[in-house]
């Protein structure tokens, strides 16, 4: 049981630690695209607005894709 309770925890620890550097990519991908603009009013139904919260979001689907 011992063996099995480490498996669970090394594997847990694995999916954190992938999970918060997928999160660091995606955060820097979409900060680098709005890199250059100072004040970017990001209105959600405009095409940028739905550009950006789609890619955040098809991002965070596939990282919980390769997580599973």
């Amino acid at each position: 049981m011992l063996i099995e309770l480490a498996l669970a925890t090394v594997l847990v620890v694995t999916t954190a630690i992938f999970h918060g550097l997928g999160l660091l990519v995606i955060g820097r991908s979409l900060r680098a695209f709005d890199r250059g603009s100072v004040d970017v009013k990001l209105y959600p139904l405009s095409r940028t607005g739905a550009a950006y919260t789609s890619a955040a979001v098809l991002g965070l689907l596939a990282l919980a894709g390769i997580e599973i």
